[in-house]
């Protein structure tokens, strides 16, 4: 069996492994990060979003439609950059997304438009759209411009992402605040207080009234 070298970039980093030279290397699964300091910034979602995508349908790569936008490149193995939305060929044609990138770092996000996979340059690695809710809103109108129908319910039961609001978003209770509800407690304290003084001086009254009464036929 004959082996040979190969070499792989992937965003600074540069992957040698060895491999047979009568076997093509066409990726496979990758670990994902579950978090991104980069997807909030990076990942542009524009409301024509959904007309934008609608060149990485399926029906236009069966066409051979989804090729890489860079001059007499016809790559179809691409990566769509999530800020301007330009495809570009990936790591296994002639890397015009790393290009793409090099010369605008703040274009950090892609999405393979083959398989909807995400990969962030300024992490270096792939990342889960199913824990990052930035990427997952991507995926969302992504995945309905690629195979034309909405999302499965049992990928949605699938997300790990906080689907509540963000709680550290809301204002902080000041002590005017503070001071305000301690006062409507202790004024609610008092008007619950008042129907009961009120029932024990009915009750006295009477009290005194039978004891009167008594003391009138003694």
């Amino acid at each position: 069996l004959t082996w040979r070298s190969v070499t792989q970039k992937r965003g600074s980093r540069t992957y040698f492994m060895s491999q047979p030279a009568d076997v093509n290397d066409y990726g496979g699964f990758a670990p994902h990060k579950n978090y991104c300091p980069h997807a909030d910034t990076a990942i542009q979602i524009p409301n024509n979003l959904s007309v934008k995508l609608q060149v990485i349908s399926l029906q236009n790569a069966n066409q051979g439609k989804v090729t890489c936008s860079m001059p007499d490149c016809n790559e179809t193995e691409c990566w769509l950059c999530l800020t301007c939305h330009q495809v570009f060929c990936g790591r296994y044609g002639a890397q015009h997304m790393i290009e793409h990138n090099a010369g605008n770092p703040a274009h950090c996000f892609a999405m393979g438009i083959n398989d909807l996979s995400f990969w962030c340059y300024g992490c270096d690695d792939y990342v889960n759209h199913l824990s990052v809710k930035r990427v997952w809103d991507f995926y969302e109108v992504a995945h309905i411009a690629r195979h034309n129908q909405g999302i499965p319910r049992e990928l949605l039961t699938k997300t790990t992402f906080n689907k509540h609001p963000n709680l550290s978003t809301l204002p902080a209770i000041t002590d005017d605040e503070n001071e305000n509800e301690n006062d409507d407690d202790d004024a609610s304290g008092k008007e619950k207080e008042q129907p009961l003084q009120l029932a024990l001086a009915l009750l006295n009254d009477v009290i005194a009234t039978m004891e009167s009464a008594q003391s009138a036929k003694k």
